[in-house]
């Protein structure tokens, strides 16, 4: 009797320990599950609340505010904001502003009036307004070879007012023509000129073709993008020379395997003067970080043709989210048949890419043969 009661007792203590412990087991289970599904829901949340910034704030009805903040070299932090409002004198016209600060020394403001009470479905019509002062420029000279230790920090200053009409042509192409005046001065930082033209207005007209959307980074298929433009100046200043500048800059992206794509780029500017030595700085093609060499410092190389490859293999991580790595090769020429001879500047990275409704967010590192830079590229829009 009393071994069949330990037998008992014994069944009995395993099945209460068994329940215990499944009992325990799916407690745990659960709670394991409850705290990873609510990490999971702060992580998400975290995301978009950085997707929203990144996307800005609606301020009122017909207001968006979008602030941001980048690394273009190592130590050339910079932010800024654009703002795109509703014109208080008419519902259906539109202001938006773009606003750079990269120190007191170095801001910028550029505004965009869309007339759209004149406008029509295909025709808009706008005014411009840039301005821009640069305490933090660097005179490098003009040409290929020029020497990175011997640039002098030079001052810059430019005001823009003018006018835009774009056309709509075939649901595929976009027009534009602007025209306006341009006022500039420069001058070196420790006081001095660097160029005869220190200071000139010019009366500008630029003639544009380009393709009516941007480059979709996330499209499976075959995507491209393209502009070209012809730029005429044209001063009243004896001292300073009327030029034509030429540009043509594509982009076209194509899927390899799986979750890859490949990318290549291409950049041709051309300028041609009456009299090259009275043309300012400034308004000479340039190469340099986020405009086609991505390994080298802002404006590095000046000179009156530039021509550039830009290659990426990119690896999609997810809906909204690659990784690339990247390659440069560039060059500067004084002349057209000197584009064929001479050394080619080049460099290598990696990046990502994040993707603000289908406006690319860029940042990375790339390493050139004067050191490593980073870069970013952001293109966050105003969405209305």
């Amino acid at each position: 009797m009393l071994h069949h009661a330990r037998l008992l007792f014994r069944a009995h203590h395993f099945i209460v320990t068994t329940a215990f412990l499944l009992l325990t087991s799916t407690f745990l289970a659960a709670q394991d599950k409850s705290g990873k599904k609510e990490k999971q829901g702060n992580i998400h949340e975290t995301v978009e609340k950085v997707k929203g910034v990144l996307q800005g704030f609606e301020i009122g009805p017909k207001t968006r505010f979008l602030p941001y903040a980048s690394l273009e070299n190592w130590f050339d932090p910079y932010g800024g904001f654009k703002l795109g409002h509703v014109a208080p004198w008419h519902s259906s016209d539109k202001l938006f502003h773009h606003v750079r600060v990269e120190s007191v020394r170095d801001f910028s403001w550029k505004l965009r009036y869309v007339a759209a009470s004149i406008s029509s479905s295909t025709t808009q019509f706008s005014f411009l307004f840039k301005t821009k002062f640069d305490r933090d420029s660097f005179f490098y000279g003009l040409g290929n070879r020029s020497v990175k230790t011997k640039r002098q920090p030079a001052t810059y200053s430019s005001v823009f007012f003018g006018t835009e009409i774009s056309q709509v042509i075939l649901n595929k192409t976009v027009y534009r023509w602007s025209t306006g005046i341009w006022h500039f001065k420069s001058g070196l930082l420790a006081g001095g000129e660097f160029e005869k033209p220190a200071s000139a207005q010019y009366f500008t007209t630029r003639f544009t073709l380009s393709d009516i959307k941007s480059i979709d980074y996330w499209n499976s298929n075959t995507d491209r993008q393209w502009d070209t433009y012809l730029e005429i100046g044209l001063t009243p200043d004896r001292d300073t020379s009327p030029y034509a500048k030429f540009h043509f800059q594509t982009i076209t992206r194509f899927p390899v395997t799986g979750a890859t794509k490949f990318g290549i780029g291409t950049k041709f500017e051309y300028l041609f003067a009456a009299n090259r030595h009275e043309m300012p700085y400034f308004a000479i093609p340039e190469l340099g970080s986020r405009n086609g060499l991505r390994g080298f410092s802002n404006e590095r190389f000046r000179d009156y043709g530039v021509i550039g490859l830009n290659f990426e293999y990119s690896l999609h991580l997810s809906r909204d989210m690659e990784t690339f790595a990247l390659s440069d090769v560039a060059r500067t020429a004084s002349k057209l048949e000197n584009f064929s001879v001479g050394h080619l500047h080049s460099d290598f990275g990696l990046g990502f890419r994040y993707k603000n409704n289908n406006k690319p967010i860029s940042m990375g590192m790339a390493k050139g043969d004067e050191g490593w830079k980073l870069f970013t590229t952001m293109a966050t829009g105003l969405p209305w």
